[in-house]
């Protein structure tokens, strides 16, 4: 790893860059609070979701980003914020071009993935996670309704329900 990938993944630690705006949206953030830094979002598929489309981030990549604020897992569970941040990029390719095209980005950007999946047996399809400390990076393609590439960045420690919200 480069010493400006160890600057990258502390400062994803810390919340995603976005770069277009020169700012840092904070894990534990908020609804109000990235509203606030980021103004109104462009969609709102759930009470718990926010969609900003065309976000640059991750070194350059063209995003929309779902903000998902899921309950602290701690004594007070009614308060929400922001722990996982979902991105898909747009481009006129192939599914498996893109993945493959973001995955080399990524790997530019973050350093070698500490777990890959090509999606050769059985259902499963492709993956790559990058893992520390403070953040999980995953990039993956999905299969059945959501056809197509999504990213994840999440904050850590994993909330207790992560595997249903990965997986949804």
């Amino acid at each position: 790893m480069t010493d400006s990938q160890a600057e990258k993944w502390q400062q994803l630690g810390q919340g995603l860059y976005l770069e277009h705006l020169d700012l840092t949206l904070e894990w534990r953030t908020t609804h109000r609070q990235a509203r606030s830094k980021l103004g109104f979002e462009d969609r709102r598929p759930s009470a718990d979701t926010l969609v900003w489309n065309r976000v640059e981030c991750l070194g350059g990549l063209q995003c929309d980003l779902y903000a998902k604020f899921i309950p602290d897992d701690g004594p007070t569970p009614e308060q929400r914020t922001l722990r996982l941040i979902e991105f898909t990029v747009h481009a006129e390719q192939p599914v498996e071009h893109l993945y493959e095209a973001v995955k080399a980005h990524l790997v530019r950007f973050l350093g070698a993935p500490t777990l890959e999946y090509d999606g050769h047996d059985g259902n499963l399809r492709s993956f790559v996670e990058w893992d520390s400390e403070k953040v999980m990076v995953l990039w993956k393609i999905m299969g059945g309704a959501r056809q197509g590439c999504v990213g994840e960045l999440w904050s850590k420690p994993l909330p207790k329900e992560y595997l249903k919200l990965t997986l949804a």
